[in-house]
């Protein structure tokens, strides 16, 4: 994300082969003013970590990823934790008086997700999922020269 400047990447990278790729042939990722991992927490919530956050440079809106490097697919729980983060980071921005900025979110798997998570990203415009295969195609795009290794599949499973 921190090499991201306006470029127009294959929808397909960011819909998980869940169909959203035909709607959109292009998904132009922004240029971030930064880029951290971040805990958030209201006055009377529960704390919340962000895997990552990304503040679009010059723009009222951030996006929420949820990151998963493992062989199992990314369920639905995963997605309901990352909007409840997004609620208690908005609640936080109000509490600050900052502005509150609109939410994309980004789920990224290396084990892919649920038939229910690729629902979810289908029936939404404000959410992306990349699994193995279009984190890669990404990561290649932006000077990556090998794909990120899996976790070798034990026997005895």
């Amino acid at each position: 994300m921190l090499k991201f400047n306006y470029e127009k990447l294959p929808a397909a990278w960011f819909a998980a082969r869940a169909g959203k790729a035909e709607k959109e042939e292009k998904v132009e990722v922004p240029l971030f003013q930064y880029v951290r991992t971040q805990t958030v927490k209201a006055s009377a919530t529960p704390a919340y970590q962000i895997d990552v956050l990304g503040k679009e440079a010059g723009e009222e809106r951030v996006w929420l990823c949820e990151c998963k490097y493992t062989r199992q697919a990314m369920g639905i729980a995963q997605v309901n934790k990352l909007e409840a983060a997004a609620e208690i980071f908005r609640q936080q921005q109000a509490e600050e008086g900052a502005p509150v900025p609109e939410v994309r979110f980004w789920l990224i798997s290396t084990g892919g997700f649920t038939e229910e998570v690729k629902e979810v990203v289908q029936s939404r415009e404000d959410m992306y999922a990349s699994d193995y295969e279009g984190i890669n195609n990404i990561f290649k795009a932006f000077g990556g020269n090998y794909s990120i290794p899996l976790f070798v599949k034990d026997d005895q499973e």
